[in-house]
């Protein structure tokens, strides 16, 4: 081998160890950033984060086995840490993984996370995060989870969210402060499995287009204020097991056919403070119902007999605020 040729691999090589250096460099100044938004680490979780410690080694930290130095993931639940998150998060390029749960953050949502093509898995539920969910979260295609719950943001949920996370496996954003309507769009995330809306104040009706989450198992929407019926396509999901649609405004008759082969795998069924009317379906004596709360609507008529066997401890749940003609059960009266 000529000395030019050995001149050039030795370049070459110089240039990918230049290059490595340089990643690993950034990932250590990127998280060096988050930590300088922390005021508060009540158990010390982040001082291993020094010059002392190779960042990989980090408490909370995990780097690729494929790419040297190259963080994957950033786990510090349930570390009470305060302060803000800071946008050098998204200069972590191969970060698939940010779960940040359980802390006191408040500051907003990094609108740069929307920079993380590789994220499949966000938490930063039960913090104190305020401002609005980034438009930029929609960019982040590998998304499979995005755990928002119990903060204090605000504004509407993105539309855009529904147009390009087809991967998406659950969205939680219960127990926020978000207004406007439920977006349609989120009938395109055809891999959804839970869809939690839960304790908003979120208006409008509930799309006929949710009807086409073949795979939802959990559908929350109570402690919202959303009008109108429960579509009937919702109804026809076989995989769904949890649906809970208490405190709204909703109305309508429950479909006669509910508690067959509309309804037949779920286990809990909550509409309870609601304005639903009619009759309660006598082929709800089918369903595997575990848990129902139809309380606090206006049923009439009669009750069916599967609620009354053994007088279960969910019967009270059936019978208070609606027009019920009189039933015993096992002596006693129920109105």
């Amino acid at each position: 081998m000529g000395f030019s040729q050995l001149l050039f691999f030795y370049l070459v090589l110089c240039s990918m160890a230049t290059t490595l250096l340089a990643h690993e460099t950034d990932d250590r100044l990127a998280l060096l950033g988050f930590k300088n938004g922390v005021t508060s680490d009540p158990s010390g979780a982040l001082d291993s984060w020094n010059d002392t410690v190779y960042f990989c080694n980090w408490t909370g930290i995990t780097c690729s086995h494929k790419h040297k130095g190259r963080v994957t993931a950033i786990n510090l639940s349930m570390l009470g840490l305060g302060g803000f998150i800071s946008p050098s998060i998204a200069n972590l390029s191969f970060l698939n993984s940010i779960e940040l749960s359980l802390n006191k953050f408040s500051s907003e949502i990094p609108q740069e996370i929307g920079h993380l093509q590789w994220l499949r898995y966000l938490n930063l539920s039960f913090n104190a995060l305020h401002g609005i969910i980034p438009v930029s979260l929609a960019n982040c295609s590998q998304l499979r989870f995005l755990h928002l719950s119990s903060n204090q943001l605000n504004g509407s949920i993105p539309v855009a969210l529904g147009g390009t996370l087809d991967k998406l496996k659950v969205l939680a954003l219960s127990k926020n402060s978000l207004t406007g309507v439920i977006p349609s769009s989120i009938g395109n995330l055809s891999s959804l499995v839970q869809l939690s809306l839960m304790s908003n104040n979120l208006q409008g009706i509930i799309s006929e287009e949710l009807g086409r989450l073949s795979n939802l198992v959990r559908f929350q929407v109570g402690d919202n204020s959303l009008h109108g019926t429960i579509p009937s396509v919702l109804f026809n999901i076989s995989s769904i097991d949890f649906i809970s649609v208490a405190v709204n405004q909703l109305h309508g008759r429950l479909p006669s056919t509910l508690g067959t082969k509309l309804f037949k795998n779920s286990q809990c069924f909550y509409i309870g403070g609601n304005m639903f009317s009619g009759t309660v379906p006598a082929s709800l004596s089918n369903a595997s119902l575990l848990e129902i709360d139809i309380s606090l609507n206006q049923f009439s008529g009669t009750v069916p007999p599967i609620f009354l066997e053994g007088c279960m401890a969910f019967i009270i749940s059936i019978y208070k605020n609606n027009q019920f003609k009189s039933q015993r059960c096992q002596g006693l009266e129920l109105h």
